[in-house]
């Protein structure tokens, strides 16, 4: 359900947009909720890249083209990618990316990652991909944790009020943004 209200969110302000700026050359970054038919649709018709994060289960189809292909193409040991994936009547071009922490009690952690694109992944790229993609999340979730843990202390209610929780929210927005330029 959220999914398809995501979606048709993307397409109404595509529209609007491609209609404002209809030459731009846009490259949509997005998370797992995109990943779908009417969105890469919407990017193919404005003429825009994109590269949306995958997660498995979400479009199940690509995982399991990807998973049956003898040879993936390797850059080292984190990057791992494959062009021409076929999804619904499209083809995606798929690349997992593993990377590795040491956390300060020397412990190894690894996470995995993987975005879907319709830009063709090479050896030359491939790396520029993976950072646009972590790179998005790190704007929306390094933005969101320093207005949880700076004074705006938004992780509580400020108060029972809809309306006055919104009008908190978007003061701690503005806020932020200033601290930033600042």
């Amino acid at each position: 359900m959220k999914q398809d209200c995501e979606s048709k969110a993307f397409i109404k302000v595509a529209e609007k947009i491609k209609k404002q700026f209809p030459r731009l050359p846009i490259i949509i970054t997005a998370d797992g909720l995109y990943v779908s038919q009417k969105v890469i649709q919407t990017c193919t018709d404005n003429g825009w890249n994109y590269i949306i994060r995958y997660k498995e289960g979400s479009a199940s189809s690509i995982a399991k083209e990807y998973q049956s292909l003898p040879e993936k193409e390797k850059i080292g040991s984190e990057i791992e990618y494959q062009n021409q994936i076929m999804f619904q009547n499209t083809d995606v071009n798929l690349t997992y990316y593993t990377g590795k922490k040491i956390k300060p009690d020397e412990k190894k952690e690894t996470t995995e990652f993987a975005w879907i694109a319709d830009i063709t992944i090479t050896k030359n790229n491939a790396r520029k991909i993976v950072n646009a993609g972590r790179n998005r999340w790190k704007i929306e979730n390094q933005g969101f944790n320093r207005q949880k843990h700076w004074r705006g202390n938004i992780e509580h209610a400020c108060s029972w009020n809809e309306q006055a929780q919104k009008n908190h929210y978007l003061m701690e927005q503005i806020a932020d943004f200033i601290k930033q330029i600042s």
